[in-house]
């Protein structure tokens, strides 16, 4: 049983969390009930303003706060909380031109900060301008077994949107390099301002390009052993041919001898179709780890509304 002290210590640190991450303030009445008491409500008001720089996300989050207490007529809200909420009624002169950041607080060693809409589903043609669950998971799974590798290797990320996987691989203590790839030229120039925007953490260990599957040669690293990952790749069917032959071309290289795919399993006849295709062209496939709703995940807030999501293995 921990005491008093350190569980206000644990609950400050995951609604830390899962403000930074902007989860949907719906899912976030779990982290009201430690912070409804009077004279804890002033701390959750300081929570939310330091996770987060997004003015809208903070005012929703307290509205339905405030709305939470006023239903139990056994609470009291403080005037910090009701003066926080007035602030957010007059907007901010730059509010509408700033670029939305969504803090990752993963551990204390590893944090990542993207420019990203994570409620938006597709912007400009693409679907890579948020963090979609495939890639919380898998990035999940790279910080849970980092423990386990002992020697130094590299990772290229195939279809790396926001960048999150490869960012948090970076942050690894084994990691040597991290080359970041992605098809579509405004996804590429958001990676690129996603590296910027983390360059104190991440150093010279990551760089990006912009990567055609099986039509671009494949990365090739020198003097060191790499792995290939990609997070939510396998949700159409008609690009798996390009994928997997891509996936394959690496896994041919010297240096490449594995790659970790998270697949979210949206449609199981799409799921068995990438498996399919992985068994014709004798990709070998292990599944390391499936992550089911409700998630267990410890990094990062996995909505509950998620699809199963599979961690696999691929070599040939």
């Amino acid at each position: 049983m921990t005491d008093g002290s350190t569980a206000r210590e644990s609950s400050g640190l995951l609604l830390k969390q899962v403000i930074g991450q902007q989860v949907l303030p719906k899912y976030l009445k779990p982290w009201f009930e430690a912070y409804t008491q009077y004279e804890r409500q002033p701390e959750f008001v300081n929570t939310v303003e330091s996770s987060t720089e997004n003015r809208e996300y903070q005012k929703s989050v307290l509205k339905l706060f405030i709305r939470n207490i006023e239903s139990d007529h056994t609470k009291e809200l403080h005037e910090d909380v009701f003066e926080a909420y007035a602030s957010y009624m007059i907007p901010s002169l730059d509010e509408t031109e700033r670029k939305n950041i969504v803090n990752y607080a993963i551990s204390p060693a590893i944090a990542v900060r993207l420019y990203e809409e994570p409620n938006v589903i597709a912007r400009e043609g693409g679907t890579g301008h948020r963090t979609w669950e495939a890639a919380l998971a898998l990035a999940d799974y790279l910080v849970d077994t980092s423990s386990f590798q002992t020697t130094p290797r590299s990772f290229v990320e195939l279809g790396a949107g926001t960048g999150l996987v490869g960012l948090v691989a970076c942050q690894l203590p084994y990691t040597e390099q991290v080359v970041l790839t992605d098809g579509d030229t405004t996804v590429v120039d958001n990676l690129e301002e996603n590296m910027r925007l983390n360059s104190g953490t991440i150093g010279s260990k990551v760089c990006s390009q912009k990567l055609w599957w099986n039509k671009d040669p494949p990365v090739s690293l020198v003097n060191t052993e790499a792995t290939i990952i990609a997070a939510d790749v396998t949700y159409d069917s008609d690009l798996f041919p390009a994928l997997v032959q891509c996936i394959k071309q690496h896994l041919a290289l010297p240096s490449t001898d594995n790659a970790l795919v998270s697949a979210t399993i949206r449609s199981p006849e799409t799921y068995q179709a990438f498996l399919d295709e992985c068994a014709t062209n004798s990709v070998k496939v292990h599944v390391l780890k499936t992550y089911t709703s409700p998630f267990a995940s410890r990094h990062f807030f996995i909505s509950p509304e998620s699809p199963d999501i599979a961690v696999l293995r691929l070599e040939l």
